[in-house]
């Protein structure tokens, strides 16, 4: 199957079983991601009251051709958005990627959440057995009285 992304860097095809239908389209998992945090940066943008084309130009060259994680690039706009950052237009968020107070925040985040799906997982015990030791005490022979 066709991956549905336009800007899929990952041969174009994907296979049934590990693609990710969404409207009746199918993904790359990892451009499934880009395509959701690229929406959910284009939606705090157009309220910040930018235009959708700018917007749309700005996050392709960020997240399409100069290879900037999506998920980078939604945190860095949902920070500077909520920390009220000076921001005239979507391309002055390549400033902002670049500021190292926000790269310090996106990795606790990082680091908060991997703790976080780590906690969520399950650890499965295998039926393993309980070695049997074949130990036999002889008293020191320091204690040996002749």
């Amino acid at each position: 199957m066709k991956c549905f992304y336009s800007q899929c860097k990952l041969g174009g095809n994907v296979e049934k079983d590990v693609a990710i239908k969404y409207n009746s389209k199918y993904y790359h998992k990892e451009c499934y991601d880009k395509k959701i945090n690229k929406e959910k940066a284009m939606q705090l943008l157009k309220q910040k009251g930018f235009v959708a084309k700018s917007i749309s130009m700005a996050l392709s060259s960020f997240v399409d051709k100069k290879n900037v994680d999506s998920e980078f690039v939604y945190f860095t706009v949902k920070y500077v958005i909520e920390n009220n950052k000076q921001l005239n237009n979507p391309f002055g968020i390549s400033y902002w990627l670049q500021n190292f107070d926000i790269i310090k925040e996106y990795e606790k985040y990082k680091n908060y959440k991997f703790i976080e799906e780590r906690k969520k997982m399950e650890v499965e015990i295998d039926d393993v057995e309980i070695p049997k030791f074949n130990r036999k005490s002889k008293p020191p022979k320091y204690l040996k009285i002749l």
